[in-house]
């Protein structure tokens, strides 16, 4: 099965794949070290393309997740997509969590968590037309190929903010700007070291006036504004943490994406 963009998207298709190919393109001139072989390599060797699947842009919330970054060197769209509509069976850690969350923030959060469909079964909805759909982010273009990464390669991470010359040009902002999301959720993005969540500070929260709204034992609520829209982050646990996707990730935003203090800050149609 192919990826099939319905026609309405093809614009926001173009100016993601012409944006991608820049980053690209900058970063090439950098070298990265390949700890698996000891060589260094070309920015543009580990560069992994991320995005949106169709029928993004027609879903009833626009849902971004921004996780740290890929564990393999490939385009994420085009290679999750083949999963989801090839495998009998998807790998769960990552999956598990992100459809889910998808599922039930789509159904306004008021489905009980038994109630949501197998992982499996959602799989094979997304990017179909009249189905469920999302865009994933990296906040890494750089796929960790490392095998003695235990959880995310801070090094290269850091390198590719470095690498990336976002003084130069803020990609960050214009691939944000693009994607226009109506909810965005994170994988614990502050939190992996100092000198990271610095370049979130300075390249992003200062660029798209990022608000921290309230401090949760395992859900961060902040605000962003993008496209003169002030939106909702989510910073939870990493999707593909043994956290319990129900009571670690889907009810602690279930929580708060049905109070009233949630409806009072976002404008988000219900």
């Amino acid at each position: 099965m192919e990826l099939i963009y319905p026609d309405c998207e093809k614009d926001e298709l173009l100016k993601l794949n012409d944006l991608l190919k820049c980053w690209k393109d900058t970063v090439s001139n950098s070298k990265v070290l390949y700890r698996y072989d000891g060589e260094f390599y070309s920015g543009d060797r580990f560069f992994c393309e991320d995005g949106f699947f169709p029928f993004y842009f027609k879903q009833k919330y626009k849902i971004l997740f921004i996780a740290r970054e890929s564990r393999d060197c490939f385009p994420i769209v085009k290679h999750w997509f083949k999963d989801f509509h090839t495998k009998p069976q998807i790998e769960k850690g990552i999956f598990n969590c992100i459809l889910k969350l998808l599922y039930g923030i789509e159904n306004d959060c008021k489905i009980d968590f038994k109630h949501i469909p197998a992982t499996d079964d959602i799989a094979k909805t997304i990017g179909l037309q009249g189905e469920l759909s999302f865009a994933i982010m990296e906040l890494s273009k750089y796929g960790n190929e490392n095998s003695d990464s235990e959880n995310c390669d801070k090094k290269l991470i850091e390198q590719f903010f470095e690498h990336s010359k976002l003084n130069v040009r803020n990609y960050f902002v214009e691939e944000l700007t693009i994607l226009d999301p109506d909810i965005i959720i994170t994988a614990n993005l502050w939190d992996i070291s100092t000198k990271i969540s610095n370049y979130i500070l300075e390249f992003i929260s200062k660029k798209m006036n990022v608000k921290i709204i309230n401090e949760g034992e395992k859900v961060y609520l902040r605000s962003i504004e993008i496209n003169n829209k002030t939106i909702p982050i989510f910073n939870t646990y990493h999707f593909s943490s043994s956290k319990c996707v129900r009571c670690d990730f889907y009810e602690p935003i279930q929580e708060i994406f049905c109070s009233d203090k949630f409806k009072k800050i976002f404008n988000i149609p219900r």
